[in-house]
């Protein structure tokens, strides 16, 4: 198992080396002065020449990659022309948030998805069976924006059961904070909880079907042990693969849930930025989600040796 990690941890570092290649380059593949892009059409040419060598943009490419390696390792990703900030500090700042909301989802769709998917697979064809699967069936085809809105105004405008916008931290007043989070987190687990359980009942209702749990059925043992301990860990294999594919499509969906419900994200950070054509953030931002969704990946490649030996033997 230890080797099993070590290559994937190795993978994982060549794969970041790569994302940080086309980060940078996303910088130099636009049309134009990224320098007079960013600083507007009323920026006068001594202004755009300081902001060029500022970033460096009059060195060589492959000096400024450098440059800009270096620093992004040891925590600098540089300064925001927006905010007029240092961008790490913003990110430092922003991106708790965005891991609360999307954790808490993620936990949120799995436990209900998992469970659901179970449910559906044990008592298959009955009306139980049909009201769950029909549910997920609308549940995936739901927009998530469109989800936001309808919760803003039932249950924060005409009912007032909740607040309406913003976040504030566990840490500071858990109560409130938690108010203000369950609409944008049942936002952002519906579409991945309605996918769960659908993954999770198609892989269960295979693995049951095999003659090992027809045996396990004609020993007498109970329906408990059977599912949880002999059926599940053998369904779950596609389904840690889709929970972390649905933890790349969480903090992707969080770019349009922080922009309804105004929560101060990395994803209503990424909009701003790219509105103000703050190329610096945007690079940061990019960098910072990319670095998330390898991290994801990773903890999925690691899930399938412990679930599968084949997988880390092999």
């Amino acid at each position: 198992m230890g080797t099993y990690i070590v290559r994937r941890v190795l993978l994982s570092i060549v794969v970041l080396l790569l994302i940080t290649i086309i980060t940078f380059l996303l910088l130099h593949i636009m049309p134009g002065d990224p320098a007079a892009i960013m600083l507007g059409i009323d920026a006068g040419p001594e202004q755009i020449e300081a902001l060029r060598k500022e970033l460096w943009l009059d060195r060589p490419l492959v000096v400024q990659y450098g440059h800009w390696l270096s620093n992004a390792i040891q925590g600098d990703l540089g300064k925001s022309v927006l905010y007029d900030e240092d961008v790490t500090g913003f990110i430092t700042a922003r991106l708790p948030v965005t891991m609360h909301l999307s954790l808490m989802a993620l936990v949120l769709s799995a436990v209900l998805g998992v469970g659901a998917g179970i449910i559906c697979a044990i008592r298959r064809g009955r009306i139980l069976d049909s009201v769950i699967t029909l549910a997920a069936n609308i549940g995936v085809a739901i927009p998530i924006f469109w989800l936001g809105i309808l919760g803003i105004y039932s249950l924060g405008l005409k009912l007032g059961w909740l607040p309406l916008q913003g976040y504030t931290s566990p840490f500071d007043d858990f109560w409130l904070s938690t108010s203000k989070a369950i609409m944008p987190v049942i936002c952002l687990a519906i579409p991945s909880l309605a996918l769960l359980a659908r993954q999770t009942r198609s892989s269960m209702l295979e693995v049951v079907r095999q003659d090992y749990i027809r045996t396990a059925w004609a020993k007498g043992l109970k329906e408990r042990v059977i599912v949880l301990k002999h059926a599940l860990k053998n369904a779950l294999i596609p389904v840690v693969t889709l929970l972390g594919i649905q933890l790349r499509i969480l903090v992707g969906g969080s770019v349009l849930v922080e922009k309804v419900f105004n929560v101060p994200g990395m994803g209503r950070l990424l909009v701003d930025s790219v509105l103000g054509k703050d190329f610096i953030m945007v690079q940061a931002c990019i960098l910072v989600i990319a670095l998330l969704v390898l991290l994801a990946n990773l903890l999925v490649d690691i899930s399938y040796g412990w679930l599968d030996p084949r997988v880390r033997y092999g």
